[in-house]
């Protein structure tokens, strides 16, 4: 279900696209005031453009975020899967971006992200005695906050420019390094036949990956009319490889000083797209700084997911119990921001 919902995202922006191409066509037919936007290379004389940006935005974990640890034998003080899921999750999301654009169709871009929380949100954890989620043996809501941060480089080379309004047409190839920390304490709503639960109980969770991906990025010219309007310009990219890291850690001391750690690689989830991105950018407007420098405002929104497995070695070092675990994480996250970019 949730792989068809990230393919109705896909089908929805290149609808969209769609739509504004025919809407700009009659604008452009009927209107003789207003023209198409045009800034970027071809307005400069230089063979290498650079087009710095900074983005502000919205952040938000969505609903349908969980992670599962399930052991292979007999689990852990008696518990075979934990089941960690998220709730809506706030914060502000800064992004830079530095692209360099050679000639008029290759470019070459670096990126950063920093995902900030914006307080704490709740994670409920539930115990099962028996792997896929049966035999209940409690749960309770852990106080969580998740920092995420990213960095990436990607290569585009335009293979349909400048025909009428669609102004480039480009498959892209990147490589993304994808670190996630979320840090739980203050566990509450204890279920009353939960085995091991104390106020002073803390965890702490971390992934770290290598994700290489392709896309396809389309820069439509809008209608500008003065300094305000622009491109639009929708972005989706994917890959089905992974590689990384995963730890978890968690103390329960409510029957004496006791931690639980699961460390172990990192990969694929099996699905075609194990990590998806996809985003729309419009330009509200754009205004000379100087002769060689030029300024724009954009709107941009962004969904993002990730599904990735891992086989993790599990140990409660108090006792020595161990056991193998699979684990799986199934992420989504919506951002939505303003971008402020400089080029020259």
């Amino acid at each position: 279900m949730k792989r068809i919902v990230a393919f109705l995202i896909v089908a929805s922006i290149v609808f969209m696209g769609s739509t504004w191409v025919s809407a700009q066509t009659q604008i452009a037919a009927s209107s003789s005031q207003a023209t198409l936007s045009a800034k970027g290379s071809s307005d400069n004389s230089g063979w290498v453009t650079v087009n710095p940006s900074i983005s502000v935005g919205y952040f938000s974990i969505l609903g349908a975020t969980e992670y599962t640890l399930t052991a292979r034998g007999n689990g852990i003080g008696g518990v075979r899967e934990r089941l960690y899921d998220f709730r809506n999750s706030p914060g502000v999301l800064l992004a830079g971006t530095l692209p360099f654009t050679f000639g008029k169709r290759l470019e070459a871009t670096l990126s950063g992200s920093w995902a900030i929380p914006v307080g704490s949100t709740d994670v409920k954890h539930v115990d099962f005695a028996l792997p896929k989620e049966t035999a209940l043996l409690g749960g309770r809501t852990w106080e969580a906050e998740t920092n995420w941060l990213t960095g990436d480089f990607k290569v585009s080379y335009a293979i349909i420019k400048d025909f009428d309004i669609l102004k480039a047409l480009s498959p892209v190839v990147g490589l993304k390094y994808d670190y996630w920390k979320t840090k739980y304490d203050d566990p509450h709503k204890v279920s009353p036949g939960f085995p091991v639960a104390a106020p002073t109980d803390t965890a702490e969770f971390y992934t770290s990956a290598l994700l290489p991906y392709i896309g396809l990025t389309a820069t439509i010219g809008g209608l500008k009319i003065g300094a305000f309007g622009g491109d639009l310009k929708l972005s989706a990219i994917g890959g089905w490889i992974a590689w990384g890291k995963v730890k978890h850690y968690e103390t329960r001391d409510a029957l004496g000083p006791r931690q639980d750690t699961f460390k172990g690689d990192l990969h694929g989830g099996g699905y075609f797209f194990d990590f998806g991105e996809f985003s729309i950018d419009y330009t509200l407007f754009s205004f000379p700084l100087s002769k060689k420098i030029q300024g724009s405002l954009s709107l941009f929104a962004k969904y993002n997911l990730f599904n990735a497995q891992g086989g993790l070695d599990g140990t409660r070092y108090t006792s020595g119990e161990s056991d193998k675990f699979d684990f799986n994480i199934d992420r989504y996250s919506a951002t939505v921001g303003i971008s402020a970019a400089l080029t020259f």
